[in-house]
């Protein structure tokens, strides 16, 4: 991918050093928990957000199908927005994913860290689901 993995922790850093303490508390526990899943996933700033995407080898497909792009972070409500761009493919178990969007993507709404720590293992789940389906 040509990206620095320290350099793009470090932008992911600058981007949420001014948000309050408790989403930030959030937002730091789900980048532990996504990166901890799978040692070819890795962060960046996209969308001008925090974002996950895989690295490792893929067949080649369209960009607009966001292939690489497992989930970012839309901070702008004061909560941590989990979106999904292509999350039309994970099973959503119990509803665990939020909207049926066209474009494929889904979401998850995180208000604060006891929300996300019921939906830790879901959350796990759905993004091993995810990895499981690329076309490598």
């Amino acid at each position: 991918m040509g990206k620095s993995s320290t350099n793009q922790k470090e932008m992911v850093d600058l981007l949420i050093a001014d948000k309050p303490d408790e989403l930030k508390k959030v937002i730091n526990e789900i980048r532990q928990i996504v990166l901890e899943i799978d040692p070819l996933i890795s962060e960046q700033v996209k969308w001008n957000s925090p974002s996950f995407y895989y690295t490792g080898e893929i067949v080649s497909s369209n960009a607009k199908e966001y292939p690489r792009d497992i989930l970012v972070l839309n901070l702008i409500r004061g909560y941590a927005l989990l979106i999904f761009p292509s999350g039309a493919k994970i099973k959503n178990h119990d509803d665990f994913l939020e909207g049926d969007y066209k474009d494929g993507r889904r979401m998850l709404t995180i208000k604060d860290y006891k929300t996300l720590i019921e939906k830790k293992p879901k959350l796990i789940t759905a993004i091993k689901e995810w990895i499981a389906q690329i076309d490598k």
